[in-house]
């Protein structure tokens, strides 16, 4: 079975590439975040 699926080419001008850029700085820093609660609770819980 092939699965086709479009592909699509992201060409952002400078506002949206700078959108882009602050958001996944965004979304790392609440995953760091969290993994180091998590990592944190764990250790106090252990």
């Amino acid at each position: 079975m092939m699965l086709i699926a479009p592909k699509i080419a992201l060409d952002p001008n400078n506002v949206q590439a700078t959108y882009f850029a602050r958001a996944a700085g965004t979304v790392r820093f609440a995953y760091n975040w969290a993994r180091a609660e998590r990592k944190h609770q764990y250790a106090a819980w252990k």
